[in-house]
């Protein structure tokens, strides 16, 4: 396990417990005490835990909020490439929900790049199209004059504004671009030129997502969370009980072969579980150091989720985190990772 991923969970295991040993770092983690003791530290030095006598304890005080620009470096690459993958599972014109997290907060960026502004003269962002040319009698392919029109959604192929069938003589342009015209929007679901909506727990996602044109943005109620920056309590379980979502991007402290999904927060959980029940598909996203963890809150089986994005697993050792990958196959989940290697030409 890499440097930054140890001290990841490293700091989650110590916010989900108030306080371990370091002979229980050590084991939880496959290191030894030396390590773990650096590690600390570490932690230490970025006020994230409180080194005490063999061991540490989490620290739970309104400047904790510093501790997510700080987690949110950790792993940048990583994360980049999660939410890239994760952003390519979401359908234009759909409903979102995205869960809080540092992970999360990438995938909101990575949507909005996406969803948010289209680029320009892609297929698909024109406006109303303007009346086509009279086309003259077409060549021996029959096609019409190329581009005499640009439909609602941007020009069709050449040729494509009325042309005949091969060997007739071309008709006249069609208003509009009736023949040929390219879909409106991104290729996928929803109807044209429906707008993506994005639910948000996270007041981090939100900052992503607001003034994004092509983005519809709901900001559920609730509790913002020190140090996590996450909407919680009954006002997020009441908001989410009177909505229905496509999708939900679910992030996770833990997932475990025995356990399932879990959380270190109870209060995180308790939000989790009731996203699941309101959500058409949840796809998981998590770099690979969660996989084979067990947290405090247990949030859902393994077959609640749909699809699991994670980091390369190649690399990971212990016999937790491989059963629990073999597991998540088993219970049918779609696992996919992404590795260093796919951003090599």
């Amino acid at each position: 396990m890499l440097g930054p991923d140890r001290l990841d969970l490293t700091l989650r295991l110590v916010r989900g417990s108030g306080r371990l040993t370091l002979a229980e770092l050590a084991a939880r983690l496959g290191v030894s005490e030396m390590t773990v003791r650096r590690d600390l530290d570490q932690l230490q030095e970025q006020g994230l835990v409180r080194r005490v006598r063999g061991g540490a304890v989490a620290l739970d005080v309104p400047g904790d909020e510093a501790g997510f620009a700080v987690r949110e470096q950790w792993q940048a690459a990583t994360k980049a490439r999660l939410a890239h993958a994760t952003a390519a599972l979401i359908a234009p014109g759909s409903t979102v929900l995205l869960d809080a997290g540092t992970t999360t907060a990438a995938v909101a960026a990575a949507i909005a790049a996406r969803f948010g502004t289209p680029p320009p003269n892609a297929p698909g962002a024109g406006g109303a199209g303007s009346a086509g040319c009279a086309g003259g009698p077409g060549p021996a392919d029959g096609a019409g004059p190329a581009g005499g029109a640009s439909g609602v959604g941007g020009a069709g192929p050449a040729g494509g504004a009325g042309g005949l069938p091969a060997g007739g003589a071309g008709g006249p342009g069609v208003a509009g671009g009736a023949r040929g015209a390219a879909p409106a929007g991104r290729a996928g679901v929803g109807p044209p030129g429906a707008p993506l909506t994005v639910a948000v727990l996270s007041l981090q996602a939100a900052a992503r997502l607001a003034d994004q044109p092509g983005i519809r943005l709901l900001i559920l109620g609730g509790e913002s969370r020190a140090g996590e920056r996450s909407l919680v309590g009954p006002l997020a379980l009441s908001a989410l009980e009177q909505l229905r979502f496509d999708t939900f991007v679910m992030s996770i402290g833990a997932v475990h072969h025995d356990l399932g999904w879990s959380e270190f927060d109870l209060e995180d959980a308790a939000v989790k579980r009731a996203a699941l029940r309101r959500a058409g598909r949840t796809v998981v996203v998590a770099d690979a150091t969660k996989l084979g963890v067990q947290a405090f809150a247990r949030v859902a089986p393994l077959e609640a989720a749909d699809t699991f994005v994670t980091s390369g697993t190649a690399s990971l050792t212990g016999e937790a985190a491989a059963a629990t990958l073999s597991a998540l196959r088993t219970a049918g989940v779609e696992v996919i990772t992404t590795e260093p290697s796919e951003e090599t030409p």
